[in-house]
């Protein structure tokens, strides 16, 4: 019992030492540390002094214990102030930036509604004025024509109106939407412009037509029955055309043709030929000229025409001559009516010519043709409506359309950024029952010639309200958009976006860089921009510093023949103009000593060139004025300095110019050989007005110097006085006095002369 007992002590005992033993180890061993990862953010500035404004690129690398962070968050602060590129409602113009279809901007919101649509206006089979807009509707009058002219408002009640003569040979009217009718011209009309303009500058709208006449004449008459005319022309202005400044001059101009090429006439009778071939006829197939607009988009007014080859082609001409065809033969109906309005029927920004489909070799003028419309592209669209002539495109009827849907495209941003990621959106909007929102965001790295990422959002009315946020999640891209799309089949309804609120952040690639590109701040000094970079909890920051400086220009003084800048100059001495130029940030300023730079002065342009100091001078000399006193001249210095601080300045300098008077005098002029010679005189400087002291006054005789001597101060102020002596040979003897003083030079001349006298006895 008492073996067994001890026995148990003795492993207990060993037991307890080796748990001991053990709860020691586990306490003194704990592993390998667990170290706190290091988050690293470089940056790097493309540039550390620059000018207010100016774009800045950021760039670095995020690093966790030395590999990429990729996809992080990266927070930038500018001066400690978070700086985001959040982007959303501006606050007014900016709205206009962009492309607004069936929108109308009212203070600083967008309405997206259905578009007034755009109308050609024709007379159809049955002779009667119709239209037609881009969804096949069509409306009639009732209003029997024979040609159509041009289109606007031309009493001045806010209705569209359109010309038309009633016969071949009969009366000039013009009728609204309303069937309102108004003879302008009772008859005699034998055709009619097909636009109109204030030809003559009263503020009316005037119509051109010609008559029977056939005086080689044009006629121009308002709706007030005021006539005036331009010719006799060099052709028959029988067959006439489009309406507008095609030279531009300012002044309106009508197209016409006969039985050659197309030109057009002011109304001061300046006719200019523009290219391109019609042939007139009254009754057969032949030629027209259509409505002007800029067809190709190259700045000048088109007319379309069909030439007389064979009067089934398209082509078009403008003031310059440039012709070229639209479309080849077989495709134009030919005859009066043939080719009518160009302009953007469908509401997109193309422009199109509207004319009459051919079908036969047969037929007249009279013989209907489907309407026709083909762009610059030679996109060709059948509107499948029968016409015996076709208009203008106008909004004839000034109505709203049936569109499927209103939508918005708001200006391009660019995010100056590739690693840009749009988070979400905060949308205030208010939203009509039974109608739906489409909010789709666009991302593109190329200004959407392609589209990276889209995120379409499709809200209904209970979706709307106060700043409602919505995530999008895009991929980084540089450039993002948002189209706004509204949809309903309620005319009256229209919804209204009053704010939006794209939300970014920047993100670390696979490879953890990062680049932010900002704006420099318009204030001077030193700024300093941090990044930061979050692997949560832990952080990585960096900072860096940049001078925003600005070029200051000062006048700098006149450096003279003399090497002097003391602004004082002699009549017509030469001279340089100095220029003081440094940077500044505010509180210091940098010496300017390269870079590029010129002076405008007086509309002549002197580079210049850099002394010390931060002293330039031009690189030509420039001549002071003859006659003495105070000048002053302008000048416009700009360039940059070696740090690409751009700028420029007005400098004012001031200049004087100065001239000594000195005079000389003989106490003898005629002197004995050998006798002693006095000069003396006195030195005065003007327009200053008062004597020169303490100045040099450097002697010649006979060319030769033989002494200086120094004008007096005091009571005797600017006097000088010389005794030499004569020479012994016989004759006269010329004596200079030559005096520089304070960059002004001054001499004088006089002679004395060398005598004696000769007793006969």
């Amino acid at each position: 019992m008492n073996m067994f007992t001890s026995y148990n002590r003795k492993e207990f005992t060993l037991l307890l030492l080796g748990l001991v033993i053990s709860g020691l180890f586990a306490i003194l061993w704990t592993g390998p540390a667990s170290a706190t990862p290091d988050i690293t953010i470089s940056v790097f500035l493309n540039d550390e002094i620059v000018n207010p404004g100016q774009t800045i690129v950021a760039w670095g690398i995020a690093e966790e214990d030395g590999a990429p962070l990729d996809n992080r968050i990266v927070r930038f602060f500018l001066d400690g102030a978070f700086q985001t590129l959040s982007w959303g409602m501006p606050s007014s113009a900016p709205w206009e930036a962009g492309i607004r279809e069936n929108t109308i901007i009212e203070a600083n919101r967008i309405k997206l509604q259905y578009k007034p649509d755009m109308d050609i206006v024709f007379i159809d089979e049955n002779g009667y004025i119709s239209w037609v807009d881009p969804y096949r509707e069509v409306k009639t009058l009732g209003v029997y024509a024979d040609k159509l002219g041009g289109a606007g408002d031309i009493d001045g009640d806010g209705k569209i109106d359109v010309v038309f003569t009633d016969g071949p040979q009969g009366a000039l009217k013009y009728v609204d939407v309303d069937n309102n009718i108004r003879t302008l011209v009772a008859s005699g009309v034998i055709n009619v412009a097909k636009g109109l303009a204030d030809f003559d500058g009263d503020g009316k709208l005037d119509v051109p037509y010609v008559t029977t006449a056939y005086d080689y004449k044009i006629y121009f008459v308002d709706y007030e029955g005021r006539i005036r005319s331009v010719g006799p022309l060099p052709i028959h202005p029988l067959l006439l055309g489009g309406v507008g400044d095609f030279d531009n001059d300012g002044k309106p101009e009508v197209s016409f043709g006969y039985m050659s090429d197309i030109r057009h006439v002011d109304i001061d009778g300046q006719v200019i030929s523009m290219g391109g071939s019609v042939q007139f006829h009254q009754t057969d197939r032949r030629s027209d000229i259509s409505q002007a607009a800029d067809f190709n988009g190259d700045g000048r007014l088109d007319v379309a025409y069909n030439p007389p080859s064979a009067y089934s082609d398209l082509w078009i001409t403008d003031n310059r001559g440039n012709v070229r065809q639209v479309l080849p033969t077989g495709n134009v109906f030919g005859g009066l009516g043939t080719v009518g309005g160009m302009g953007d029927f469908y509401g997109d920004g193309r422009i199109v010519i509207a004319y009459k489909a051919f079908f036969t070799s047969t037929g007249n003028r009279y013989t209907p043709s489907h309407i026709m419309v083909v762009d610059n592209t030679g996109r060709k669209d059948n509107l499948g409506v029968l016409a015996r002539y076709i208009g203008p495109i106008v909004d004839f009827d000034m109505d709203t359309g049936y569109v499927p849907s209103g939508s918005y495209r708001t200006p391009v941003i660019d995010w100056r950024s590739p690693t840009i990621r749009i988070e979400n959106i905060t949308l205030t909007v208010a939203i009509p029952v039974d109608t739906r929102l489409w909010v789709n965001v666009q991302v593109s790295d190329d200004n959407f010639s392609t589209i990276k990422d889209s995120n379409l959002l499709v809200l209904t009315p209970g979706m709307g309200g106060i700043d409602r946020t919505f995530p999008l999640s895009l991929k980084p891209a540089r450039y993002a958009r948002v189209i706004f799309s509204f949809f309903t089949d309620d005319l009256s309804r229209t919804a209204v976006l009053t704010s939006f609120t794209l939300n970014t952040n920047i993100v670390t690639l696979e490879n953890g860089w990062y680049m932010r590109t900002f704006e420099a701040p318009s204030t001077l000094g030193t700024h300093q921009i941090k990044f930061t970079v979050e692997r949560y909890p832990y952080l990585g920051e960096n900072t860096k510093t940049f001078d925003v400086r600005r070029l200051v220009f000062e006048p700098a003084g006149l450096l003279d023949e003399h090497g002097q800048i003391d602004n004082i100059l002699n009549p017509g001495e030469r001279y340089y103009v100095l220029v003081k130029i440094q940077e500044e940030n505010g509180t210091h300023r940098y010496d300017v000593t390269s870079g590029s730079f010129i002076e405008n002065i007086g509309g002549t342009l002197y580079s210049l060139i850099y002394l010390e100091n931060s002293i330039w001078r031009t690189s030509l000399r420039l001549t002071a004025p003859t006659t003495i006193g105070t000048y002053s001249f302008g000048s416009t210095v700009s360039g940059y300095s070696a740090e690409n601080i751009i700028g420029s300045g007005n400098v004012t300098h001031t200049y004087y110019v100065k001239t000594l008077e000195i005079q000389l005098f003989f106490e003898r002029s005629w002197v004995n050989p050998g006798d002693n010679v006095t000069i003396y005189g006195r030195v005065k400087k003007w327009p200053d007005n008062v004597w020169v002291e303490d100045a040099d006054v450097d002697v010649y005789v006979a060319g030769n110097y033989v002494a200086t001597v120094r004008t007096q101060s005091g009571e005797n102020a600017g006097r000088y006085k010389y005794t030499f002596q004569a020479p012994r040979t016989l004759g006269g003897y010329p004596v200079r006095v030559w005096i520089s003083h304070q960059g002004l030079d001054r001499e004088n001349t006089s002679t004395f002369y060398v005598k004696t006298l000769t007793i006969t006895v």
